[in-house]
């Protein structure tokens, strides 16, 4: 084998020595001298021996030129050959891909799933590769890390200890990039001792997700080589199943507490290339190991997701001190099972606290209707609310209990209750401003407000009316899309027919602040006229909803009887109490619980394509079901050295005899 065979075709340029070499013998034009008789008598009496120099320094000068041909096309030996240059111990170096793709089954000749693994497949690989083996080191590397073995000599205890953890070897539930494994081994190459030749193996399911950029393989590949070592490269399987992965689970917008409803949005993902005979799933939703509930939901097509997400409703009893739920969605059986569970850890209040803020001359008015829709008398709604006057916030701590406050058309407040509000809000809390008659413009301005830089949104101007449209059938309000007013999109027509119902009489105008920042209050709803009527700003962590009408019927007849009123209370009290209660565990909790869904993408790379891509570096992709160990794969041995020692040998030689012959 040669490194560059393109050179031996300069071969033939050997007839032109031999030509030089005859030429030179008659370029003498003979002529006949009586002095040169004596010579001639004595040159035939040499000729043979003359003959016979002429003859090795021909030989000679061919060999060399021979010699320097193959040396620039850099021969290679292997086997008996190389053992005569001097071969080197074996280093064989396994690099294992044990993501938890590698757990999807194989097929038996008919096509079906066994119990057996593709990563079952790279570990008898592992064994095939050192079977016979009496010398020479093994080590083996594994995606993960795990179980990884390090120059463990083939004799008798070795092979024992490589099969000891051959046989524990299990896939991790990890998702790993075989990119990173094959560069660990160009590290171990440039590591290995120069006594070892490395023999490096890269076993790998070869899925589409990581073989998207083939340039990062091939100069893995190529590192490997100009380091010293071959490669061979195995795929594992050449089998395509469909595999369903629960991609996300978490937790629906809403009131998040104990014995109440709450809703789960659970992404499904199909990772198949072909439709199946059954278009249906089947989910299991387990509460603390317990089967809650089970469900059957649509196929998502071929490589497609749930759209939208599958919302399923569950129920949490009320947790002891210091408890969490775990939550399970779990899919049927497919290919590979390490993706069929997805778990959320829970930890919901009993209630979330809101704090209704209002004067005392209009407590009861402004807060009944507030009251009424966030916690009505005899219904679990999950929100527990406390009635207070201004005062209040002036407490040390007063907040502190609560996850939201709703402030009722309140008049002007005290440097220190608005301290505390702005310090609420900052660290992840929920406030709501309602106008009214009794709101002063002045401190809403100046205390509130403050140039943008406050908890109010927009600089109010003063209170407006709304003037009646007997014409048109266009409603008062017009909200954004937005959590708050969800009830509004997708509910049909009775949702917009209770907002038609609604009527705004008077409003409290605002002017808007210039959007020149990401942050800039947003509009979440507008009047007829185009006026903004309810204003959503960002204050640190936390948020202010501002709505420029009362909360009582005062302003507008919104809480008179509406249900649309009812449900954007609850929604608004959802929305702004989302970051302040301890619903979710941390991430820490999580971690390892799920696997990362993506990994669940068992679909396989094009074998053409890759093959293709291989071909520029002449590296060849090997099936597993044709994998041989005795393929004629060892690391050759350059014997360009050799070459160069016998090209000056022929030198010296050439130059000698070339020297006697000219005497």
């Amino acid at each position: 084998m040669f490194s560059y065979p393109v050179l031996l075709w300069f071969l033939p340029l050997l007839g032109v020595v031999l030509l030089i070499h005859l030429i030179n013998l008659h370029r003498h034009r003979r002529m006949r001298w009586a002095a040169m008789e004596f010579l001639l008598a004595a040159y035939k009496r040499s000729r043979t021996r003359i003959l016979l120099q002429q003859l090795l320094l021909l030989l000679l000068r061919l060999a060399a030129f021979a010699v320097l041909i193959l040396m620039f096309a850099d021969p290679k030996a292997a086997g008996t050959l190389a053992a005569w240059f001097g071969e080197k111990t074996t280093h064989y170096i396994i690099l294992l891909d044990d993501s938890y793709s590698m757990n999807d089954r194989t097929d038996d000749l008919d096509g079906n799933l066994t119990a057996a693994t593709v990563f079952g497949e790279g570990v008898n690989t592992i064994r095939k590769i050192i079977a016979g083996k009496n010398s020479g080191y093994i080590t083996v590397i594994t995606s993960s890390g795990k179980n990884n073995l390090h120059n463990i000599p083939l004799d008798t205890g070795g092979h024992q200890t490589l099969e000891n953890v051959l046989a524990q070897m299990q896939p991790s539930q990890l998702s790993t990039e075989p990119e990173r494994l094959l560069a660990e081994g160009v590290e171990l190459v440039r590591q290995n001792p120069r006594q070892y030749k490395p023999a490096v193996f890269f076993l790998s399911d070869f899925r589409r997700r990581n073989w998207y950029e083939p340039a990062l393989f091939i100069k893995h590949i190529e590192d490997i080589r100009q380091l010293g070592g071959s490669l061979r490269m195995i795929r594992l399987t050449d089998a395509e199943h469909r595999n369903l992965t629960v991609e996300k689970l978490e937790l629906a917008d809403g009131i998040h507490a104990a014995e109440v409803e709450m809703l789960l949005d659970a992404t499904i993902a199909n990772y198949s290339v072909a439709s199946a005979a059954n278009q249906n799933v089947n989910v299991e939703l387990f509460v603390d190991g317990k089967l809650q509930s089970q469900h059957t939901a649509a196929l998502p097509p071929p490589g497609g997701k749930t759209q939208p997400p599958l919302r399923l409703p569950i129920r949490l009893m009320q947790n002891k001190a210091g408890e969490r739920h775990q939550i399970e969605l779990r899919l049927e059986p497919d290919a590979v099972a390490d993706d069929n569970s997805r778990y959320l850890v829970l930890q919901v209040p009993d209630a979330v606290n809101v704090l209704l803020v209002a004067a005392k001359s209009n407590a009861q008015n402004e807060s009944q209707y507030v009251r009424s829709a966030l916690s009505p008398p005899g219904i679990k709604s999950g929100v527990r609310t406390r009635v207070e006057p201004p005062e209040f916030l002036m407490q040390p701590d007063a907040l502190s209990g609560f996850q939201a406050v709703f402030m009722l058309d309140v008049p002007a407040l005290e440097a220190s209750a608005v301290k505390a509000l702005e310090q609420f809000v900052s660290a992840g809390g929920g406030l709501v401003f309602f106008t009214g008659s009794k709101a002063d413009v002045d401190f809403i301005r100046s205390g509130l407000y403050k140039n943008g830089s406050g908890l109010f949104p927009a600089a109010p101007a003063g209170e407006r009316e709304l003037s009646p449209d007997f014409l048109s059938n266009v409603p008062d309000i017009k909200p954004a899309e937005h959590p708050v007013f969800r009830l509004f999109y997708g509910g049909g027509n009775d949702s917009w027919t209770l907002l038609a119902n609604v009527k705004i009489e008077k409003y409290l105008a605002a002017e808007m602040p210039a959007a020149d920042t990401g942050d800039a209050p947003a509009v979440l709803a507008t009047l007829r006229n185009g006026s903004p009527l309810v204003i959503e700003k960002k204050f640190g962590r936390g948020r202010t909803i501002t709505f420029l009408t009362s909360a009582a019927p005062d302003w507008n007849n919104w809480g008179r009887g509406n249900p649309g009123y009812v449900v954007v209370m609850l929604e608004l009290a959802a929305y702004l109490t989302k970051n302040r209660t301890d619903t979710e565990a941390d991430a820490a909790a999580l971690t390892p619980l799920n696997v990362d869904a993506s990994e669940g993408d068992i679909r396989l790379a094009d074998v053409a394509e890759i093959t293709e891509s291989l071909r520029s570096i002449q590296q060849p992709l090997e099936n597993v079901r044709h994998f041989q160990t005795d393929s004629a794969f060892v690391v050759r041995r350059s014997i360009s050295d050799w070459l160069l020692a016998a090209l000056l040998l022929f030198l010296i030689a050439e130059t000698f005899i070339a020297g006697r012959l000219m005497k």
